[in-house]
């Protein structure tokens, strides 16, 4: 069953939105998939992947591209710039902020555990000598 006009324009609200606050737009084909295999009730013959983190809608557009070939990424959108296909796959192989966080992190506690570490083998090796 169609939607009338103020559920469309609703729609449209909603969608406009989530453009204004974006940070990057992927879109990308999806030709012969089954709805079932999108997990959508989508019309019409694109896919917009729109997130305020600028990694997550490519990555998840990318990673399902990876194993369902009839889905193909066209393009995006990242802080008003256009990005190509290979602009939208660079996006999608950088860390989240998650993980980058997380890496920063152990680079800040490898000084520290290592000084930790040296001072446990100093104490060790007194303990050793004294006795």
């Amino acid at each position: 069953m169609g939607l009338n006009l103020d559920e469309k324009k609703a729609v449209v609200a909603e969608v406009l939105a989530q453009v204004a606050t974006a940070e990057v737009i992927v879109v990308a084909e999806y030709s012969g998939l089954e709805v079932a295999d999108l997990t959508g009730q989508m019309t019409g013959p694109l896919i917009y992947g729109i997130s305020k983190d600028p990694v997550s809608a490519a990555r998840v557009l990318n990673d399902f591209a990876k194993t369902n070939e009839k889905l193909v990424l066209k393009a995006g959108s990242l802080a008003g710039k256009v990005l190509d296909k290979a602009g939208v796959q660079a996006l999608a192989s950088i860390p989240s902020r998650e993980e980058l966080l997380g890496k920063l992190l152990g680079m800040m506690q490898a000084p520290v555990t290592g000084f930790a570490c040296a001072l446990a083998s100093l104490a060790k090796q007194r303990e050793e000598a004294t006795a």
